[in-house]
């Protein structure tokens, strides 16, 4: 869980500083796909899951704007 979550985070960082905004989001994206999926609610808590969920939403709605 932790190796394909970090390596969705590296792949949106990658596409933001390569001004690949659409990418970035749709990397984001997954991410969040990942962390709320059912399989892996056992390893985290849902307080946590909606944080971190929180937080990409905001990212991505200011990637949105630009």
């Amino acid at each position: 869980m932790v190796k394909v979550m970090s390596n969705r985070l590296r792949q949106a960082e990658k596409h933001y500083r390569d001004n690949k905004l659409k990418q970035t989001i749709k990397s984001l994206e997954d991410f969040q796909k990942h962390l709320t999926s059912n399989k892996n609610r056992k390893h985290v808590s849902e307080s946590i899951i909606q944080e971190i969920s929180h937080y990409v939403d905001e990212i991505v709605a200011e990637l949105e704007k630009k």
